[in-house]
C-alpha cells in the first residue's frame, strides 16, 4: 500500500473501509472499499489526535475504530464520522496502567476490548 511506510495493524469496518496504523509515520489510514486513501489522521504526539507508535487496530460493534499506541501507552477511541476528535482516551484498564499496548480484539458479542499490554507481559 503506498500510503504506508511501516504498516502494523489492519483491521476492516462494517461498512467496507479499511484501517491500517503506520508505526512509523505515526498515522492511521483510511481506505475505501476499492482500496483507495480516504483520508489519513495523526502525527506524532501526545494529545489527544496525535499518535506516537499506533500498532493494533480494532473496530467495535458501534463502529468504532480503537487504536493502541505503544509508546504512548494508551488506546484511542475514534468515531470515523468524525476522526481528527477521539471519543475516548484511555491510559488504564482496570487497575492496572497501559503499558505498551499493542495488538488488540474486540469481543464482538461483549464490546469487551481485550489488548496485549507487551509492558507488563500479560493480555487485559
Amino acid at each position: 500500500i503506498p500510503c504506508t511506510k511501516k504498516p502494523w495493524g489492519v483491521t476492516t469496518t462494517p461498512t467496507g473501509e479499511t484501517i491500517i496504523t503506520d508505526w512509523s509515520e505515526d498515522k492511521v489510514h483510511t481506505l475505501n472499499a476499492d482500496g483507495q486513501l480516504m483520508y489519513s489522521i495523526g502525527n506524532k504526539g501526545t494529545k489527544p489526535g496525535e499518535f506516537y507508535t499506533p500498532g493494533g487496530v480494532a473496530v467495535t460493534n458501534y463502529g468504532h475504530v480503537v487504536v493502541s499506541e505503544y509508546n504512548n501507552h494508551r488506546l484511542q477511541i475514534i468515531d470515523p464520522s468524525r476522526p481528527t476528535t477521539p471519543l475516548r482516551v484511555i491510559s488504564k484498564c482496570g487497575n492496572h496502567t497501559l503499558s505498551g499496548p499493542a495488538f488488540m480484539f474486540v469481543d464482538p458479542s461483549s464490546d469487551n476490548i481485550f489488548v496485549a499490554n507487551l509492558g507488563r507481559s500479560f493480555v487485559e
